[in-house]
């Protein structure tokens, strides 16, 4: 009896799953501070203006400067720039981290090891204005299609622009425009199976996997103390916009959200960006192997129409 043949994509899946787990603690460990970094920049942000806004008036007392409206917009830029620095450079080091992946997963394959990630953010940061170049056109390419009745047709497309990162560090010698181009001569063999790739690895790191530290949080209560720390930002920020969510709510007869509704939604929804952030080397090495497998087959087929 003949074995049965498995489907290409669904074994890159699995391998990807299975280097992932066996290196898991390394990959935690790099990826800390691009997404604890982004997290503490945004909670120095609004913690330092809370403050600032919420005791204006006893500050306004004290020193009479701060009746003049310059002044208070000028204090609260200057209380904007340590979180927003810190988030910047921990946002800019997760994108990074997109292509460093893809050089730590060269080398782990060869060697079974995963060294230091530092040794491989070096390769992209020697070409860091072609990689903000790449990162610039690829967010072009998705604002073209921020329009959600778009988003299924924007999605197919992006499919063939899958591997631009891969290629990007794996093919030095191309520029940005020529990793778009291979990317889309790759995924162009396989497309469905690509596809196909791109849906389970997606599921898996931006759904399954989030959605149980989601449900485990709550049933914990982690989410609830979360949300009781941030109620009062949440009330100041937030309670114009939830006011007309409500009077919105209650034309369709649907119950009103309260300030600690709000509050757990976006602890939830943090929870679910800083798991599905963890996931990056998962799906970058999900990208890696397909990439080195479709690379093959197009080398091959190129030196066979050569000869």
């Amino acid at each position: 009896m003949t074995k049965k043949k498995t489907n290409k994509a669904v074994e890159t899946y699995y391998s990807s799953v299975g280097l992932y787990s066996k290196h898991v603690k390394e990959f935690l460990s790099d990826m800390t501070f691009p997404i604890i970094g982004q997290v503490a920049g945004l909670v120095i942000i609004f913690v330092l203006n809370y403050h600032f806004i919420v005791n204006l008036d006893i500050i306004q007392q004290h020193l009479p400067i701060f009746n003049k409206p310059s002044a208070i917009i000028t204090s609260v830029i200057i209380l904007l720039l340590p979180g927003l620095g810190l988030f910047l450079k921990a946002f800019w080091d997760y994108l990074v981290a997109y292509g460093a992946i893809n050089s730590m997963a060269e080398n782990m394959i060869k060697s079974n090891k995963v060294y230091d990630i530092e040794a491989h953010t070096l390769v992209i940061n020697h070409r860091k204005f072609a990689f903000a170049g790449l990162w610039l056109l690829y967010s072009v390419f998705m604002f073209l299609f921020i329009n959600p009745l778009l988003w299924i047709l924007g999605g197919l497309i992006f499919v063939f622009f899958a591997l631009v990162f891969q290629v990007f560090t794996l093919e030095p010698e191309k520029n940005i425009f020529l990793c778009f181009h291979k990317s889309f001569i790759l995924v162009k063999q396989k497309y469905f199976e690509t596809l196909l790739l791109l849906l389970l690895i997606s599921t898996l790191t931006y759904f399954f996997i989030p959605e149980i530290i989601r449900l485990l949080c709550s049933l914990t209560g982690i989410v609830t103390l979360f949300a009781n720390l941030i109620q009062n930002i949440v009330t100041l920020n937030l309670q114009v916009y939830i006011n007309k969510f409500n009077e919105l709510l209650l034309t369709l007869n649907q119950p009103a959200l309260t300030v600690l509704d709000i509050s757990k939604i976006i602890v939830l929804s943090f929870i679910g960006w800083i798991v599905s952030s963890y996931m990056l080397p998962l799906r970058s090495l999900a990208c890696y192997l397909w990439y080195k497998d479709l690379n093959k087959k197009y080398l091959s087929k190129f030196k066979k129409n050569k000869k």
